[in-house]
């Protein structure tokens, strides 16, 4: 299972836009945690195939992280 990011409101997605210029997690997992669902990795790779889905500072973090 991989986590997947859902930005549904303001909140989020200023969440998401500090961790594109974040060098350090910290405190952000936390705060996403209410956003985060967990998918099956097979169906993280179709989704990410099709565009639908981007890594968040993937320089920083690799592919560990989406929206």
């Amino acid at each position: 299972m991989q986590p997947l990011i859902i930005p549904f409101d303001g909140e989020a997605e200023n969440l998401i836009s500090s961790l594109h210029h974040a060098d350090h997690i910290g405190g952000f997992l936390r705060k996403l945690q209410p956003y985060t669902v967990q998918i099956p990795e097979k169906a993280l790779a179709t989704l990410y195939k099709a565009g639908r889905i981007e890594p968040i500072n993937e320089k920083n973090f690799g592919k560990q992280f989406y929206r």
